[in-house]
């Protein structure tokens, strides 16, 4: 299992790639634009869309979290 500390330099180093960034960046718009095109008669369609918005959100807050947890246990690590 990998630890604390390297799950944040993973994470640090995806957020730092500039594919894995401008792909998210890119589904960000993308979905964004579906979402002000269709209308309130297929909300079927827009609640699709908005899940992909929010489960991208969602990833890139978890891997937020991860770099703070690392930074976190690091400090805890220098400390002792």
């Amino acid at each position: 299992m990998i630890d604390v500390q390297q799950r944040g330099r993973a994470a640090a180093e995806l957020l730092r790639n500039d594919t894995l960034i401008e792909a998210m960046d890119e589904i960000a718009e993308d979905v964004f634009a579906q979402f002000l095109s269709t209308g309130v008669s297929t909300p079927e369609t827009r609640e699709s869309v908005w899940a992909i918005g929010q489960a991208l959100q969602c990833l890139k807050q978890k891997l937020d979290a991860y770099i703070d947890n690392g930074k976190m246990e690091a400090l805890r690590s220098t400390q002792q």
